[in-house]
């Protein structure tokens, strides 16, 4: 059974070790591991007062009964639209975990009149996260290019990636 539980510490190392163990080759901003320091306490501080760059923020652990197996965070912008990240560990991925937990959080958003849309946005060669969206009521919208700045070799490079923009209307499955 999978429970989303609020991010469970102020250290940065849950973060670290979750993140050493997913498939970052998909994801559109590549994250050196081990975290900066300044970015850890930034992360960890939005994390706590649920709010990143005066927007509010929503952090929670993905949990396995006790084994944190993953992550999912939602940005909130001021027309109650939000953004949607979702990582999960390597062997817990392709299980149905993700859409479990993303049914989960739909409806705690749902239920607390959160956001009214939620846009996630994905490399298009993810197949499985794409799947996984449209399982989870996200609808394709279009396609983008981006500038995205990954880390390589001890330091940030600039990469253009395309990627989908798709959308989820809370609204529409009630």
């Amino acid at each position: 059974m999978i429970t989303l539980k609020k991010w469970p510490t102020d250290s940065i190392q849950p973060l670290n070790d979750l993140y050493l163990d997913v498939d970052q080759s998909f994801c559109l901003v590549q994250l050196p591991i081990p975290f900066p320091t300044n970015e850890s306490i930034h992360y960890l501080n939005a994390i706590h007062n649920e709010v990143v760059d005066e927007k509010p923020f929503l952090c929670f652990g993905i949990y396995e009964d006790d084994t944190l197996i993953g992550k999912v965070e939602v940005t909130r912008y001021p027309n109650k639209e939000s953004e949607l990240d979702i990582v999960v560990r390597k062997q817990y991925t392709q299980k149905g975990y993700a859409t479990e937990a993303l049914q989960q959080l739909r409806h705690y958003l749902l239920e607390r009149h959160w956001c009214t849309r939620i846009h996630a946005f994905v490399n298009e060669n993810n197949l499985p996260v794409r799947r996984l969206l449209e399982k989870s009521y996200f609808q394709p919208t279009r396609k983008f290019k981006a500038d995205v700045s990954t880390f390589h070799d001890g330091s940030y490079v600039m990469k253009e990636i395309i990627g989908i923009e798709y959308i989820s209307t809370l609204e529409e499955t009630l």
